[in-house]
């Protein structure tokens, strides 16, 4: 991967986590699209670049592809030892 390439990845993860956060904090849900999340942040007066937002919808979908692929990662019981 070409250095400007893996620079742009490396911005882009560092913009898109602060959405994501405000996302989560607003309770959008992982399937809803970008123009959904972007109304959401737009009442809560937050700010950012079209492309970050596509970024961060993206990322938040695949996590939760990620999670219900896998299933819960919680041993059966709660994972409570004792």
């Amino acid at each position: 991967m070409p250095e400007q390439e893996v620079a742009r990845t490396i911005l882009d993860a560092e913009e898109t986590e602060p959405l994501i956060e405000a996302l989560d904090r607003l309770g959008v849900p992982t399937s809803a699209g970008r123009i959904a999340c972007q109304q959401a942040l737009q009442q809560e007066g937050i700010t950012y670049r079209l492309r970050t937002l596509s970024a961060a919808v993206k990322a938040r979908r695949l996590t939760a592809d990620e999670a219900s692929m896998f299933g819960s990662l919680e041993p059966e019981g709660g994972g409570d030892d004792g």
